[in-house]
């Protein structure tokens, strides 16, 4: 063996440091992307379910919504 294919030049050094750096990277990213997708996830549920309250509410009229002011006012 040569002495040059025991000791990587330093542009290929920093090549596999990018590609290390990139590689964590993209997993710290999609770690994010995965919790992110779960709040929405759980946002549209919650949307959907304040959604359907909104309509009940609305079906029943409007006197199940009080009008005057609580006592404290």
């Amino acid at each position: 063996m040569d002495r040059d294919s025991m000791n990587p030049d330093f542009d290929t050094i920093r090549i596999q440091e990018k590609i290390a750096y990139l590689e964590q990277n993209v997993a710290e990213l999609s770690s994010v992307m995965y919790e992110q997708q779960k709040q929405m996830d759980r946002l549209s549920r919650m949307l959907e379910y304040l959604t359907e309250k909104l309509g009940a509410i609305q079906e029943t009229g409007t006197d199940a919504i009080p009008s005057e002011k609580p006592p404290h006012y």
